[in-house]
């Protein structure tokens, strides 16, 4: 493992799940962080680790993502307390009910965007802006995204799409940068790990009318989006944040990083979906001229 120089991380939805197990990784390797959510009043971070311990630095922050004034106002917080921001690791989010696309209603797909894209979207900005005003210039942005941008679920389309929607401006982004900069960006696409999401924040519609079959796409992710089967499948949350935290420190990271046996599915069937296209309808390009 290379060996780096105490950095200052921001990290977003440091109250539970990756955000709060890395957070306590990071101050185990000496590192400052700054950990944000939207209600500190639940924060546990604060008790196991002081605000200054020999292990690192913790400073409590509130952000409610959905919020662009307090995105901007903690960044230039952060700047102001530490003089540069060198790791953002962009992961709050949520979840949505497991339903038909016909069922959920539109207000909770907007909400969901709202978080997951429009919130993602504004701190990577914060972010991009803060690491090349660093002296000397450079920061990484880790974008958690999800094996559901890959390959849509039946009964997530919301939120499938609103985690392939922050890809998409990711991979835009990552080529507007200056490289002198020096940001490396990269998109972690986790499949179901140990966390509240499949824990306690899953929640599971009845079936729309019309949607009555078993075959059926959604009532397949019915059937194995619960809890105990996912528990059976799900990866280990230390285990993900360590490797989320090597890969913060390599010199060429991978844009992409899959990790979960049934993401690297989702993954491989995504290729091979686009190789067919490319494969057995290319030459209707050379036609269109």
């Amino acid at each position: 493992m290379l060996v780096v120089p105490p950095r200052v991380w921001l990290i977003t939805g440091a109250s539970t799940g990756f955000g709060h197990a890395l957070a306590c990784h990071v101050l185990e390797n000496g590192e400052t962080v700054v950990a944000t959510m939207r209600n500190p009043g639940n924060d546990t971070l604060a008790l196991k680790y002081p605000t200054h311990t020999k292990e690192g630095k913790l400073v409590i922050s509130k952000l409610d993502v959905t919020d662009a004034e307090e995105i901007i106002t903690v960044f230039a917080s952060v700047k102001e307390q530490f003089g540069r921001i060198d790791v953002v690791f962009n992961n709050a989010g949520c979840t949505q009910a497991v339903g038909e696309v016909e069922q959920v209603p539109e207000a909770l797909g907007r909400n969901l965007f709202d978080t997951n894209f429009w919130g993602a979207a504004n701190v990577s900005k914060a972010a991009v802006r803060h690491f090349r005003e660093n002296t000397p210039p450079g920061g990484r942005l880790l974008q958690i995204s999800s094996g559901a941008a890959l390959q849509g679920i039946p009964g997530t389309a919301y939120y499938s799409a609103s985690k392939a929607a922050l890809e998409v401006f990711t991979e835009a982004l990552s080529q507007e940068v200056d490289p002198k900069w020096n940001i490396k960006i990269s998109v972690l696409e986790p499949g179901p790990f140990n966390t509240k999401a499949i824990n306690q924040n899953l929640a599971i519609l009845p079936p729309h009318p019309a949607y009555i079959d078993p075959n059926l796409g959604t009532n397949v992710s019915r059937k194995w989006m619960t809890p105990d089967k996912l528990a059976l499948v799900a990866g280990n949350v230390s285990k993900g944040v360590s490797f989320f935290y090597r890969l913060s420190m390599l010199d060429n990271p991978p844009f992409r990083l899959p990790l979960h046996p049934r993401v690297l599915e989702r993954a491989r069937h995504h290729i091979q979906t686009i190789q067919t296209g490319v494969d057995e309808y290319g030459s209707w390009s050379d036609e269109i001229f």
